[in-house]
Parts: structure tokens; sequence; C-alpha cells
């Protein structure tokens, strides 16, 4: 796991994870763990078209982890180092299920995955994955 300068003492993260949608496109999370925990975890996902790795986005994203939390930063199709091309809420329920399924089975998830953010809209809009406790 990468280290960062912006990293709280009691978090690990993994940059530019790729994560598979249904269509093949891929699109990059940042993936932010507690430090030394085997999990597995609950997990919180944050989708957006902004950069995720501003100091302020950083330090939201390792908020989570300190309280035993992984938290996943999505950048939305076709935006900073996702793949595809962006038009906005045109992908954001299928994108923000797949990510929530793909999520879902890692093995540092404990099958409970919440979601922050204003594109969470579009993924609870229809019928949620399994894997969603909350929105």
């Amino acid at each position: 796991m990468a280290g960062s300068v912006f990293l709280s003492a009691g978090v690990e993260a993994r940059y530019n994870v790729k994560v598979p949608m249904r269509d093949g496109v891929n699109l990059s999370a940042d993936i932010y763990f507690p430090r030394g925990s085997l999990g597995p975890f609950p997990v919180i996902l944050g989708r957006t078209p902004y950069n995720n790795m501003t100091e302020e986005s950083i330090e939201s994203a390792t908020f989570y982890p300190q309280y035993g939390y992984v938290f996943v930063a999505q950048d939305v199709r076709g935006k900073n180092d996702s793949d595809g091309d962006f038009y906005p809420y045109a992908n954001d329920f299928n994108d923000g299920y797949d990510a929530v399924e793909w999520i879902g089975a890692q093995p540092w998830c404990d099958g409970n995955v919440g979601m922050v953010g204003p594109p969470t809209w579009a993924t609870s809009s229809g019928r949620p994955p399994p894997w969603v406790v909350s929105i």
C-alpha cells in the first residue's frame, strides 16, 4: 500500500484501483483501510466527478478508516483517473450499482456497504444492490 503525506497514522491506502463496470469500462478508486487490522470491514463508498486527490478530499476519506471502516473514493466515469466518457447522470445508476457489487465481493468487505455524497441518489433511485445497508 502506498503512503501519502496526507494520510493519518492509522490509515493505509491503495490508489487508482481499477473497478470494472458491466460494459467493460474501468473506473478508478482510491481505497483507504484501517492500518494494521485484518478485516473484513464495513465499507463506505463515495463517488465523485471532482478530484479525489486534494488535501480536503483525502482528509475526508481518511476519517472513516480511523473508526474501523474502509472508504472507497471513486471517480465517476470519464473524470480524473476513470476511463470512459463523462455524461452527467447518464451512467450513475449502473456504475454505482456495479461499484457496490464489486466492493461487496472483495475479501476486505464484511458485506455491509454504505454510501455518501450526491451521486448516491442515482444508485438508490432504483433497486439498490443487496450489499447496501444504508444510503
